[in-house]
């Protein structure tokens, strides 16, 4: 079975993207304590913080890759992280705050111990792949050591053998926090030790419909970090396109692996208008068309290949990719 990716957050933009829903208790960005990679990292905590992630295709098998760190608190009641399923049940993995492990776990019974300790306070890598299914399996790698190769039945009665979401929780006493960074989602096995970057505009190009709420650059109202209300790009007019060159990637020790274009915006008007949002790729333009409400959203693009081609990812594509947008009004 071959690695899909399936979506990533690292946090950069300093703007928490989460809709209703994929959200509750304390949820903040932080530049403190040191984030892994990056500017900001994901608090959860101050007694209880819950996220989630939708896994796209609602597969039976699921894949989730990313850092933690645990703070000062190893005391902390079980911060889990699972897979949801479609019909409510969960599989994943609970913090053991005795022995310093993660543990798996099938829908709130636990079938395996982990054998990896982390002994400091700081940040570490976990990848956590799990097989849906009466014959399935969880497999666990802390900082790239097998911690769990458990095989058995991760199919509760009843259950779907469908993921639906990625969930991180923050459960604990009050002033309890735990620290996220780079994660990222997908299927097929395990997906390695990631790094999400995030690369602002950086400069104008030769489509340039919007229009701009203040000085003459467009790339320079949407560049901010985190980001901001008071400039901004904006239409009125059907297919309208503008797009903004971005900031090169460094390629040293890295192999790229997707991409994703984001836009935040929201419509002023109930008037069923639309964003498209992609990139323009050696001349391709790919994009995803969504309808807009009257609330700041983030809308999101995802390309595991260069659409030019289509091919591989690599440096030298990512470094000539525009971020588009148009208007469908």
């Amino acid at each position: 079975m071959a690695i899909a990716y399936l979506g990533s957050d690292g946090f950069d933009n300093g703007t928490l993207r989460f809709v209703t829903g994929d959200m509750s208790g304390n949820v903040a960005l932080l530049a403190v304590p040191a984030p892994h990679t990056g500017a900001y990292s994901l608090r959860l905590g101050a007694h209880a913080g819950t996220i989630r992630y939708s896994v796209t295709g609602t597969p039976a098998n699921c894949s989730v890759s990313f850092w933690i760190n645990l703070s000062t608190h190893y005391d902390v009641t079980a911060p889990p992280v699972y897979f949801y399923l479609t019909t409510g049940e969960t599989i994943g993995i609970i913090w053991d705050f005795v022995n310093h492990t993660y543990d798996a776990y099938v829908d709130d019974v636990k079938v395996a111990d982990g054998t990896v300790t982390v002994l400091m306070n700081d940040w570490f890598q976990v990848q956590l792949y799990a097989v849906i299914d009466n014959a399935g399996s969880i497999q666990v790698k802390i900082g790239g050591q097998l911690s769990i190769d458990y095989s058995g039945d991760t199919l509760p009665i009843g259950a779907a053998a469908q993921v639906e979401y990625v969930y991180f929780s923050m459960v604990g006493d009050a002033g309890t926090y735990l620290y996220l960074d780079d994660i990222v989602w997908g299927t097929g096995g395990y997906l390695g030790d990631c790094r999400v970057e995030w690369l602002p505009p950086d400069a104008d190009t030769g489509v340039d419909d919007w229009l701009k709420s203040v000085g003459g650059d467009a790339y320079a109202v949407v560049d901010e970090i985190p980001a901001s209300n008071a400039d901004y790009l904006y239409t009125d007019t059907d297919a309208q396109s503008t797009e903004l060159e971005l900031t090169d990637w460094d390629d040293t020790d890295k192999t790229p692996l997707f991409v994703t274009a984001w836009a935040r915006a929201y419509e002023d008007a109930a008037t069923a208008e639309s964003l498209k949002v992609g990139v323009d790729s050696g001349g391709v333009d790919d994009v995803t068309e969504y309808i807009m409400t009257d609330a700041y959203q983030y809308y999101d693009h995802f390309m595991d290949e260069n659409p030019d081609g289509p091919a591989a990812w690599d440096n030298a594509a990512i470094d000539a990719l525009k971020h588009r947008l148009e208007s469908v009004i």
